[in-house]
């Protein structure tokens, strides 16, 4: 019986380890299926009221970035610039409280803010009327422009069954306000197909190119030294020129892994500081099969990738929350293990090759992520309790929520509520917390720089 019951929690585990409360990217709310979607047509406009500034780009050769200023502003308490939705329209906030709604089409479901704070690229998403396009604005409310239709988009490959090409990943290269970005397919009902493409857009002039054709990209990492990608497939991993050069795919290779849901599990990257290398922490391919385990592989941008021992008796795959397991320095691998005796979890970390294997916590525990400088993590207690981690220390509590967003190594976005009551607030670890907005609306997506 104690067998079945564990089962059962895991296939629940499997089916909800995709998402969060919010889905934050347009992957996750492809993998919450029809559902999300029924949410998404209730909140749309009912017209498409946004005047069209740019016709549609057409594919130019290897665009150049365009370099942001030569000093980035700061992400501080102090000094930041909140892009969110209210409603489905998109809002700035700056430290002072001073906000500005700049659209009203009330079908936002993604932003993302360029690093100098001069341009947010956006997506509008609608059912009723069908309704998909990749747009820019400026901060100040001015430039709104088309960046992709729904025709370009579907122009890009043969539909074969399928309703629509969406954008998938998108990420701007740092320093610049060119954009890289994959494409999935939609289909009648859930599921999700992604291209295995990669693009690139310069967001100024709209010239945009293929970098890697279909089958050949895939989720994308940028190293910090901005020259290189890592490009994780459902079965294997390479590395790329920035500019789509030099591709050296299969580097890794693994079995698929079973998701028991209607999307592909694709590896989470990590890069090292000095971008030399990166690691990944693979899961087997059954989580429900007998003896899980997991192995972490470091892959240098120039030699061969090196493999540990797997780390024994766990299902790893379920846990991540789609956030690395292992850590920025590539060190340490933190992850949850059932007791069975007490139906609890036990949160441990362990060197790469899983030895030095030590409890850090116990309870009913979800795993959210490692800071960006390995200093600290963050885990939830008892469904609804943020917790601090540090690989030395002892744990701390930090605020309620369910959905934690490092800014910097010390600096975080805490998002808390439900369906028409949300908050979000920014803290700094040992530090003040302040509450940025409070909102009633449907959905909270938003975006930090």
């Amino acid at each position: 019986m104690r067998g079945r019951i564990l089962t059962g929690f895991l296939l629940i585990a499997l089916a909800i380890s995709a998402c969060n409360q919010i889905p934050s990217t347009m992957d996750e709310q492809a993998a919450l299926g029809t559902a999300v979607a029924a949410t998404l047509a209730a909140g749309s406009a009912g017209a498409d009221s946004t005047e069209t500034t740019n016709p549609d780009v057409t594919d130019k050769v290897m665009p150049t970035p365009t370099p942001g200023p030569t000093t980035l502003p700061e992400t501080t308490l102090e000094s930041f610039l909140l892009v969110y939705t209210s409603d489905g329209n998109l809002w700035t906030l700056s430290p002072d409280g001073s906000s500005q709604q700049l659209t009203t089409t009330g079908d936002v479901v993604e932003m993302l803010i360029s690093d100098d704070r001069q341009v947010i690229v956006y997506v509008r998403q609608a059912f009723q009327p069908e309704v998909f396009e990749l747009r820019a604005i400026n901060t100040d409310g001015s430039g709104d422009r088309q960046l992709l239709s729904q025709e370009t988009l579907d122009a890009l490959y043969p539909l074969n069954g399928a309703l629509h090409y969406l954008t998938s990943q998108l990420e701007f290269i740092p320093g610049t306000h060119t954009l890289l970005f994959n494409t999935r397919a939609t289909f009648e009902g859930p599921g999700l197909a992604k291209n295995d493409d990669l693009h690139q857009l310069n967001v100024d002039t709209g010239e945009r190119t293929q970098l890697l054709e279909r089958g050949r990209g895939g989720d994308f990492t940028i190293s910090p030294d901005r020259q290189r990608l890592a490009i994780s497939q459902a079965d294997s991993i390479g590395v790329v020129n920035i500019d789509g050069t030099n591709l050296r795919p299969d580097l890794v290779t693994f079995q698929p892994i079973v998701t028991y849901s209607e999307y592909q599990w694709y590896p989470v990257v990590v890069w090292a500081d000095d971008a030399s290398r990166f690691g990944v922490f693979l899961p087997s391919a059954d989580p429900l099969a007998e003896n899980p385990n997991g192995t972490v592989w470091i892959v240098p941008v120039s030699g061969t990738p090196q493999s540990f021992s797997p780390i024994q008796g766990q299902a790893f795959f379920p846990q991540s929350n789609r956030n690395s397991l292992l850590s920025p320095d590539l060190q340490t691998v933190a992850f949850l293990r059932e007791d069975s005796q007490n139906q609890t979890q036990v949160l441990l970390l362990a060197n790469v090759d899983g030895s030095n294997s030590r409890t850090y916590d116990q309870g009913d525990l979800q795993w959210i992520g490692w800071g960006p400088d390995a200093a600290h993590f963050a885990y939830i207690r008892d469904q609804n309790s943020l917790t601090l981690g540090t690989p030395g220390g002892s744990p701390q509590p930090l605020t309620e929520g369910r959905s934690l967003r490092w800014l910097t190594g010390s600096l975080y976005t805490v998002q808390s509520g439900q369906h028409g009551d949300w908050t979000l607030i920014m803290g700094q670890i040992n530090g003040p917390t302040k509450e940025l907005v409070r909102l009633t609306s449907d959905w909270l997506t938003y975006d930090v720089r």
